[in-house]
């Protein structure tokens, strides 16, 4: 089956969602965006040429700055070979264009959603209806985790026509050994030398709840450290906050490369993502839960977290689930793992165990499913 999919970016943490989808039918991937897209760093982008599959990135140019519009996708769409459409959410432009572009040509459409709260932006609040009414027009729907499936449901989608595909990354990227001489050395180089490291990974951004993490962290003893690795418009205000409020022991790096981030997952006692939602955004999965679960690290996550609330994180197991916005909260989940060695143990053990099971066959196998139910005329 010729299976058209169109996507924002090609990111390093989907290539092996959409070449293991290519094993099982003839995939065509458009992006449509660029390197300028919101919330994608553009360090973690792939060429289509370096990938085992068929990917193309469509021209195109950004309306008041913000909109990305790529004219030959309309063309692709209309007249492209393809039996069925898979489209992620997003884009303005691009995804009622594809939708009515499939819909016009009475092809069966599988929508890819990882939303799973409303907008207050004035843009989503005058999509909404019809986003609404795509998700109940649509053959298929794939998603993240449970956590959106249990979005969709109230909003009037039939549950049998809603399929998980559980977000998944490269393990084989993340669980690498890491003897104790490398960890000795790469402690040494970044020069800490507390008993503890909390670590944080994503963008400085006040979305990913950066402050809140601060705050928690100034309530902890003198013998944890800090590491935040990545960039982003809050990095300065960190930096005068921690000098400000002198809290010590806050280490930030710019970037590390996929390729050398497993290690510092295996040099942290405990992984946290405090994210918190905005006016424009709700964690959709948060794919560092995937990579620090790889190296058995535990994970304090905010109920804010998609990665959190739709099945990964599992509260008391491999880690402990807060309500978002409250740093007293994550001062005590983050003491309570740190100041108990056999839950810390119980934790790095079911971690592993637990993410060995999300693999990219596990999570095509939703979209398999999706196709197939579609395909077979699945409707509302």
């Amino acid at each position: 089956m010729d299976v058209l999919l169109v996507q924002r970016v090609c990111s390093k943490f989907s290539i092996g969602t959409f070449e293991e989808l290519s094993r099982h039918h003839r995939l065509k991937c458009l992006f449509w965006s660029d390197e300028n897209e919101r919330h994608v760093d553009p360090r973690n982008l792939v060429k289509p040429k370096d990938v085992l599959f068929d990917g193309e990135y469509l021209k195109g140019f950004r309306l008041f700055g913000r909109v990305r519009i790529a004219p030959s996708l309309v063309g692709r769409l209309l007249f492209g070979k393809y039996d069925i459409l898979i489209c992620n959410v997003g884009g303005a432009f691009a995804f009622p264009v594809a939708v009515l572009a499939a819909w016009l040509r009475r092809k069966p459409v599988v929508i890819w959603a990882s939303s799973w709260h409303l907008s207050g932006t004035l843009l989503q609040r005058i999509g909404f209806p019809f986003m609404r009414l795509v998700y109940k027009r649509a053959n298929a729907i794939v998603t993240y985790g449970e956590h959106v499936k249990e979005f969709l449901i109230p909003l009037g989608v039939s549950e049998k026509k809603i399929f998980v595909a559980w977000h998944t990354i490269d393990n084989s990227l993340f669980n690498r050994p890491v003897s104790v001489q490398e960890l000795d050395q790469l402690r040494n180089d970044l020069g800490i030398v507390t008993e503890h490291i909390i670590l944080f990974v994503g963008r400085l951004e006040i979305e990913k709840g950066i402050y809140y993490l601060l705050d928690a962290f100034k309530r902890m003893r003198a013998h944890c450290s800090l590491l935040m690795i990545g960039n982003g418009p809050e990095r300065g205000a960190i930096k005068e906050k921690c000098i400000r409020e002198e809290i010590g022991h806050v280490y930030i790096l710019d970037y590390v490369d996929n390729s050398a981030l497993y290690k510092y997952y295996a040099l942290a006692d405990v992984f946290v993502l405090p994210s918190i939602t905005t006016r424009d955004f709700k964690e959709p999965w948060g794919v560092v839960v995937n990579e620090a679960m790889n190296q058995g690290c535990p994970v304090v996550a905010s109920n804010a977290v998609g990665a959190a609330m739709g099945g990964l994180v599992v509260h008391g197991e491999t880690g402990l689930i807060v309500e978002e916005r409250d740093a007293e909260a994550l001062y005590r989940a983050i003491d309570t793992i740190l100041s108990d060695k056999e839950l810390w143990n119980s934790m790095r053990r079911r971690s592993r165990e637990m993410i060995a099971e999300w693999t990219y066959e596990r999570m095509v196998r939703g979209f398999l499913d999706a196709i197939d139910y579609a395909s077979g005329g699945g409707m509302p």
